[in-house]
């Protein structure tokens, strides 16, 4: 059972990423390079992004249960159980309260839908506790044996994936001639995938024979 729920985590981000370019070409009207993510969920085929945002929500809950069995250190196991119950919180709160449009959304706050604003909120925490969370979340990695390799790659993603979201919201709200928000956000979609993946590519490892796993000398 374990094995397959491994290849879910390892599949999983693959799957979201493929269907997003494909929706992101046969959505009638719907341009890939300036079009955000989350417009897809209301585009012609949004019920099938809606699908595909939930089950990578399930990944991150299976990866809550099945990565911390991998860790020795039980705070990196509480640091990785709540970083993954965050990510599928936060998507599942994306799929219950879809996007508006770009220029929908750029309205002031008083004037925003109610709906943008239940769309807006959890990606803004989500933003607000990133840089602390990744932090902890290296800091954590480096301390295990099987995952130490990849604590700078998660600390580098994790900090482009913020600083690439500070340049998104200024040029959203600042300069709303740039025809790339579509592309962008697609560059820290796969920043926030990098983690999950490589975790899951891990744990993958670890179910070789061959493999010596520190955990299982821990006392």
């Amino acid at each position: 059972m374990r094995r397959f729920l491994i290849w879910y985590c390892i599949l999983s981000p693959i799957v979201f990423a493929l269907v997003i370019a494909v929706l992101g070409f046969v959505t009638p009207g719907y341009d890939p390079a300036y079009r955000t993510i989350g417009e897809l969920s209301i585009g012609k085929y949004g019920w099938i992004e809606q699908a595909n945002l939930l089950q990578l929500a399930l990944c991150y809950v299976i990866l809550s249960y099945i990565l911390p069995i991998h860790f020795a250190d039980l705070r990196t196991k509480k640091i990785w159980t709540i970083a993954s119950w965050v990510c599928a919180l936060v998507i599942v709160a994306v799929v219950l309260f879809p996007t508006l449009s770009l220029e929908e959304l750029r309205v002031p706050l008083s004037s925003m839908p109610l709906a943008g604003i239940a769309h807006w909120l959890p990606m803004g925490l989500l933003f607000a506790v990133t840089p602390y969370l990744i932090t902890i979340m290296a800091q954590s990695t480096a301390r295990e044996k099987a995952f130490k390799h990849l604590a700078i790659p998660i600390a580098i993603s994790g900090y482009v994936c913020c600083i690439l979201m500070v340049v998104w919201l200024f040029l959203f709200y600042f300069n709303s001639g740039f025809g790339a928000f579509g592309l962008l956000q697609r560059v820290i979609t796969l920043c926030c995938l990098f983690w999950p993946e490589s975790c899951a590519l891990v744990m993958r490892q670890a179910l070789r024979p061959d493999f010596k796993n520190p955990v299982s000398r821990t006392p």
